[in-house]
């Protein structure tokens, strides 16, 4: 599990999106030391090859 400040992720925006873009997990940005928003990097997430993306069943 990974964990940023707000304020990190407000001073070193390009230090997050590299570890969203490296890592295979959400990113926890903390808000005055509370947990307060999970970032992942959606290409990755919902890429079908990873399993990720399911396509719903066709309705008859």
């Amino acid at each position: 599990m990974i964990i940023k400040s707000s304020s990190a992720l407000r001073n070193d925006y390009s230090m997050i999106s590299d570890l969203a873009h490296d890592e295979a997990e959400p990113i926890y940005i903390t808000k005055n030391g509370e947990g307060d928003l999970p970032v992942w990097l959606t290409l990755r997430f919902l890429n079908p090859r990873n399993g990720n993306l399911r396509k719903s069943p066709k309705s008859t």
